[in-house]
């Protein structure tokens, strides 16, 4: 990456991008096979060790710049904060944040709305 721009490389990449999201403050988070990704023209925040290496199936960000990450192993939020896990809710492949801010959270099981306040 050059400048916020991602440049063509001679190695052919392994990695299968899953889910895309441009965030609020202009960067793209790209969640991949093997992890998060994250492009950013400033020097950006380090992705957390808990979203290394593990598919990313989901994101969302809500109304509070809260990004919510999708996973076969649970629901993250990341923020100015840290990271938090909900690890009760896995294989989370859809998420959504309605109206009135509640974000909801599809998966094997369906979708049900999820209390924010858990995390």
């Amino acid at each position: 990456m050059s400048q916020g721009r991602v440049l063509p490389s001679a190695k052919k990449c392994q990695t299968k991008s899953i889910a895309y999201l441009p965030c609020k403050n202009g960067d793209l988070l790209i969640g991949t096979d093997s992890g998060l990704v994250q492009l950013a023209e400033s020097p950006a925040a380090a992705i957390p060790p808990p979203l290394h290496n593990i598919p990313i199936l989901a994101m969302v960000e809500d109304r509070d710049a809260n990004v919510w990450v999708g996973t076969a192993g649970g629901l993250f939020r990341l923020n100015a904060h840290g990271v938090s896990v909900d690890e009760s809710n896995t294989g989370v492949t859809a998420l959504f944040e309605d109206r009135e801010g509640n974000i909801w959270v599809g998966g094997p099981r369906g979708s049900n709305a999820f209390a924010t306040a858990r995390l």
